[in-house]
């Protein structure tokens, strides 16, 4: 057999399986993140790395969500084609949807959250079903790395990483240059932010991490060649790169925007472009018949439809506001406070730190005074 031409059913299935539980991993390791970032105003400068905390809470979830899926990565990419494990990641999404309520007290939206998670996975399972389930050779040398290392540097394959790495190097630059402004409307719109700036730290975060799944694609093919143990550790340094730049932007994510919100977005991102790129990069479109490929876009779209329909998301509004405004009032609002333009302020647990509260004291009062 072609050493790109293995056609071992079992292999994939094992892939998707292990890949499941690496989502688990995942989640839980998000969860705790969110849960130190919530207290990142009160640590001491030396503790605060850009959006990466080093407390040990911090580090547990990192642990967990980063260091742990690893191997599971790489072991699910040398037994199935990128294109078939890469939308496997929402998975993580329905999980969210009920981790994220359970063991952070955030507030989960019947509607749209339960209608957009529903698309997602959908469109998860559509790509995964008319996905390629096998990776194609092309006779263009001996083993997986050399077949993979042709496959890279054709001009399609050139194109299609220049313009990954510009747009994820616009995100960032952006994202630089408006910083207040977008971290002033995260505070001020907890419940429902503007999605086109939710998609910003999202954006950056997975185009950085596609790029970190490419080089572990690469680890696992020369795991599966038997290379040495230098060889394969040189490319996992290089994934390790990205894979930072990609855990500092998915940290200011979960730090500005509530995780029920943000993890979806990003893991939709994420599943597109690993889907998109594998299939261009590594030519696995090649054995994807025709019928296929239809089922496998319209799987895409439905993981678009279901990322947009987060833009429904309202703010909770109670009854009583004047008396509602009055008690956020007295307690200084610590936890955060809502001005989004679809309704009135409201506290949210751990969206804003309690430093903010002071300048938006004046908000609340003058809310308060135009109810009264």
């Amino acid at each position: 057999r072609h050493a790109t031409g293995d056609h071992d059913t079992s292999g994939w299935f094992v892939a998707v399986v292990v890949s499941v539980i690496g989502s688990g991993l995942t989640v839980g390791g998000f969860v705790l993140q969110k849960k130190a970032q919530r207290k990142a105003s009160s640590l001491p400068a030396r503790l605060v790395l850009g959006d990466i905390l080093l407390t040990p809470n911090w580090l547990l979830g990192f642990f967990f969500a980063v260091v742990l899926p690893v191997p599971v990565q790489v072991f699910s990419y040398s037994r199935a084609p990128m294109s078939l494990m890469a939308p496997l990641s929402g998975v993580s999404v329905a999980l969210n949807i009920v981790a994220a309520p359970m063991l952070l007290g955030e507030r989960q939206q019947a509607w749209p959250d339960l209608p957009a998670t529903s698309m997602i996975l959908l469109g998860t399972l559509c790509t995964t079903a008319y996905g390629v389930h096998e990776t194609p050779g092309n006779g263009h040398g001996e083993n997986h790395l050399d077949e993979m290392s042709y496959l890279v540097h054709t001009p399609l394959s050139c194109w299609a990483l220049a313009l990954l790495l510009t747009s994820t190097a616009g995100c960032a630059a952006y994202m630089a240059r408006r910083r207040a402004e977008i971290e002033l409307a995260a505070r001020t719109r907890p419940t429902n932010p503007n999605i086109a700036q939710v998609m910003l730290p999202a954006a950056a975060s997975a185009g950085c991490g596609c790029i970190a799944n490419m080089l572990l694609k690469f680890v696992g093919m020369l795991w599966r060649d038997h290379a040495s143990f230098g060889k394969c550790l040189v490319y996992l340094v290089f994934a390790g790169i990205p894979a930072l730049v990609q855990i500092n932007y998915l940290n200011r994510g979960l730090r500005l925007y509530m995780q029920t919100v943000f993890f979806p977005i990003y893991t939709s991102l994420l599943v597109l472009l690993n889907t998109s790129l594998g299939m261009v990069v590594f030519a696995e479109y090649a054995a994807l018949p025709v019928m296929h490929f239809m089922g496998f876009v319209a799987g895409v779209l439905l993981i678009v439809i279901g990322m947009s329909m987060f833009t429904f998301r309202k703010s909770e509004v109670d009854g009583g506001l004047s008396a509602h405004l009055s008690a956020d009032a007295a307690m200084g609002c610590a936890n955060g406070t809502e001005l989004g333009r679809r309704g009135p302020p409201r506290c949210i647990s751990g969206v804003v730190p309690a430093s903010t509260s002071d300048a938006l004291q004046e908000d609340l009062g003058a809310w308060a005074s135009i109810v009264d």
